[in-house]
């Protein structure tokens, strides 16, 4: 193991490490706030779980009290009906209702949850579009067309991927809203794990606490964090989205002046959407804020040397 443990925490959690890797992520963790904290959210979010797999009284807005457990893929249609995620498609289980298979779209008019397997659930808000288009055990797919999902995950990460207009979104084990306007653009925000946008040949990782927006034909912007200034967010996307070079010059400076610890996720995603001269801007002040990972040097990060970028993400805590 390189650098942070993040990516074995979740199988730490479940028990499915070896005994000699268990121990060195006990070992890192115990030392690591970073790692500490991602171990807290992947146990919170077991303890979500646990509370909605309970087979205690369930209260429907509505309706009276009901009981059973919920296994398989039972699911809960909350305010409207119940609906059934099968593996090959979802169920409707109103009298003249039909089966939406595999390619078929659901149109959401109120409120609904979705139970997703056995991998996590998902909360449909009305106005939104969606299908099924790959239900696998390692590859559960929905298209998102518009509208807005609240997404909690707690399998193992790289099973449940959203597909937007702009970008797909792929779980790392996580909680998250995704919203699609009418233009195909997104907004994402995750409140616990992390979620990866990619498109374009753009990637960018998103983790608790942060956001990020997407743009149709441009792919996933930079993500930062939600108490980020207004002025370092019109920044952000002049970077991200603009067009004008004199602008984006501007806008790299704003973002280096008013850069703090809590921006180094940032700044690192920053590098390979500027020019040479801005990358070497952007990581002086990344230096400034914390001391480089041992082999990364600033001539190997003004060239984007793929070795030395890892190593930076290791770092800065984005491996899963």
């Amino acid at each position: 193991m390189f650098g942070h443990v993040t990516k074995h925490i979740t199988a730490y959690h479940h028990g499915e490490l070896s005994a000699e890797d268990r121990r060195r992520v006990e070992s890192h963790v115990e030392q690591c706030a970073a790692c500490r904290e991602s171990f807290e959210e992947i146990r919170q979010t077991t303890l979500l779980l646990r509370a909605f797999a309970s087979s205690g009284p369930v209260t429907l807005p509505g309706k009276p009290a009901v009981t059973g457990r919920r296994t398989g893929f039972a699911v809960a249609l909350m305010g409207a009906a119940i609906v059934a995620f099968s593996v090959l498609a979802w169920r409707l289980p109103l009298e003249s209702s039909p089966e939406l298979r595999l390619g078929q779209w659901l149109n959401i008019s109120s409120e609904v949850t979705l139970k997703v397997a056995d991998i996590g659930q998902v909360r449909l808000e009305p106005n939104t579009r969606v299908r099924l288009i790959q239900d696998r055990p390692d590859d559960h797919r929905i298209q998102m067309e518009r509208g807005t999902m609240h997404a909690l995950v707690w399998a193992p990460p790289k099973l449940f991927f959203v597909e937007t207009p702009s970008a797909t979104a792929t779980d790392l084990g996580c909680a998250y809203t995704l919203t699609v306007d009418d233009n195909g653009d997104s907004l994402l925000n995750v409140t616990t794990g992390l979620v990866q946008l990619d498109s374009k040949g753009r990637s960018s990782i998103v983790r608790a606490g942060w956001t990020a927006k997407t743009r149709k034909g441009a792919g996933p912007g930079t993500p930062y964090p939600v108490e980020t200034s207004g002025e370092m967010r019109r920044a952000i996307d002049v970077i991200d989205f603009g067009s004008d070079e004199a602008a984006k010059e501007r806008s790299v400076g704003i973002i280096v002046d008013g850069a703090k610890d809590n921006d180094l996720i940032t700044l690192w995603h920053l590098l390979p959407r500027v020019d040479s001269n801005s990358r070497k801007r952007i990581y002086d002040r990344m230096v400034s804020l914390a001391a480089p990972p041992e082999g990364a040097t600033p001539e190997g990060i003004v060239d984007l040397n793929p070795e030395m970028m890892d190593r930076w993400k290791s770092h800065i805590g984005l491996i899963w």
